[in-house]
């Protein structure tokens, strides 16, 4: 009631100069309450913060009228202020009390970021926006073409945190959105006519998070079209468009039909140059669009998986170093469970329902992929040309350990020795890659093992293995003795203090 008399006595206009120090108070109270235990403290079940003021009824009706007001009247400054504030109202108040001002907030959002204003505004516009779509969901359902011209434009911008954010509301959107497929065609076009690298990277980032969220309502003419512009940027000399169109086509590739994926997996294995030798970009992009499709279909396509296999082994092999972090880049990503990202919803996610209804053909396409390229990442983790190249070996293990442990047990006694030799680099990135890769083929091969009887937290296989390298009688040259005692200190001393997963656990 305080609040509402105050904003009603004093004009919204003689608050510009304050809003700053609102949004100060606001996540000054935030964090209070959030590092507070007791009655004070509204913690749901998903570990969202709700702070008890904006439990109740009209409770953000003064704050917004007073932000909003910034937001469409002041400075630049007090513009960009005034979206974050509004957006960490939304996150900080029940869905209930939120829902009476969505309508009324997103609209004046959507017209301020259309406007001609620098892209640190446009960024905060957009964050807020897509905390308006997952605390606010259907009820924006009105607006969805706006947003959808919004976002896409996004995407354009010469920011990088605009184009990111651009995208990742693009992701957001699909729950709400009934047809997908003029967004994909809008997509491609722009690949397909983007002259800046960096844009061209965001358009198909954008391509692969609209296809984790809304794949399944994307029509056979759609995703064909879109898979030709992604085989194309394949082919690009830029590296980073072709991770980016790689990453976009393991996401697409769930949503394909098998004769589709069955396509594009010849057009694949198959070197297409105009005549003489394939450059080594083409090949590179071959590479990884082979870890794209075998990811996602690889049980669909067994007519020449095999050729495959045969194409990316000759990868790692390649005495082009290039080549080589192609096909270990291609290999992670075939040793990788698709996930969502934590800032989206999985529940909304198309791919994780596509990825969790083909979990046994996953299993079983992860497990070949291990056995049949185990002896090629332990020789690139031990002796890779570059650092670049045994940090990807080392993640290729990790995920094979985490993902598929059963089959990385087996391997054990190939993939020791470059993880130990490489706990020793001076090379802190080679050292924690080798560390956290470790660690999950210890966890992996103790959890294979209690899925056999073994009791838990004990690795009779890894302890066997060990006491044996290490006893007198062992005929193990001096270097195994040694990785047998790095091994065993590793698993008393360092791997109990490892977090669980890294922050980026698909980096390292």
């Amino acid at each position: 009631d305080a609040l509402q008399a105050l904003a009603t006595a004093v004009p919204a206009g003689d608050f510009m100069d304050h809003i700053e120090f609102m949004r100060s108070c606001i996540s000054s109270t935030a964090s209070a309450a959030r590092h507070r235990v007791g009655p004070h403290q509204l913690q749901l079940t998903n570990g969202e913060l709700i702070l008890p003021l904006f439990t109740l009824p009209k409770s953000l009706d003064p704050l917004y009228t007073i932000l909003l007001h910034g937001l469409m009247n002041g400075s630049v400054t007090v513009r960009e202020i005034a979206a974050e504030a509004i957006g960490d109202l939304a996150n900080f108040a029940e869905v209930s009390v939120l829902k009476p001002l969505l309508i009324k907030t997103t609209g004046p959002l959507i017209r301020v970021v259309g406007d001609r204003f620098p892209s640190s505004v446009k960024a905060a516009i957009l964050q807020t926006l897509c905390v308006l779509l997952d605390k606010g969901g259907a009820s924006l359902k009105a607006f969805v073409p706006q947003l959808q011209t919004t976002f896409v434009k996004a995407l354009n911008d010469p920011s990088r945190e605009v184009r990111t954010r651009g995208a990742s509301a693009l992701g957001r959107l699909m729950p709400l959105s009934v047809r997908v497929d003029p967004l994909l065609t809008e997509l491609t076009a722009l690949v397909l006519k983007a002259e800046s690298t960096a844009i061209k990277i965001s358009v198909l980032d954008a391509i692969g998070t609209v296809m984790s969220m809304g794949g399944t309502k994307a029509t056979a003419a759609a995703l064909e079209s879109t898979k030709s512009a992604l085989l194309k940027a394949l082919m690009e000399e830029d590296e980073s468009i072709r991770a980016s169109a790689a990453s976009s086509l393991s996401k697409l590739v769930w949503f394909l039909e098998p004769a589709a994926v069955m396509d594009a997996a010849l057009d694949l294995v198959e070197a297409k140059s105009s005549g003489g030798a394939e450059h080594w970009t083409q090949l590179c992009g071959r590479l990884q669009g082979l870890g794209a499709v075998l990811q996602g279909a690889s049980q669909q396509i067994l007519d020449v998986r095999e050729e495959a296999f045969i194409a990316l082994l000759q990868g790692c092999r390649d005495e082009r170093a290039t080549v080589n972090a192609a096909a270990v880049s291609a290999l992670v990503m075939m040793l990788t469970i698709p996930t969502v990202g934590k800032s989206v919803n999985s529940s909304s996610s198309a791919l994780a329902a596509v990825v969790d209804a083909r979990r046994a053909d996953l299993r079983s396409a992860g497990q070949a992929t291990v056995h049949a390229f185990a002896n090629a990442l332990s020789s690139l983790a031990l002796s890779g040309g570059s650092s670049e190249i045994k940090t990807k070996a080392m993640l290729a293990i990790k995920q094979a350990s985490k993902f598929f442990f059963g089959a990385a047990a087996q391997h054990y006694k190939e993939f020791l020795p470059p993880l130990v030799a490489s706990l020793k680099e001076i090379d802190l990135r080679v050292k924690y890659s080798a560390e956290r890769a470790l660690k999950h083929l210890c966890e992996g091969i103790t959890t294979a093992e209690a899925a056999s009887g073994v009791a838990p937290g004990q690795s009779a296989l890894l302890t066997q293995y060990l006491t044996g390298l290490s006893s007198g009688t062992s005929n193990a040259s001096a270097a195994e003795k040694e990785a047998a005692v790095v091994v065993r200190d590793f698993m008393r001393r360092v791997m109990p203090g490892l977090p669980a997963e890294s922050d980026n656990e698909g980096d390292n």
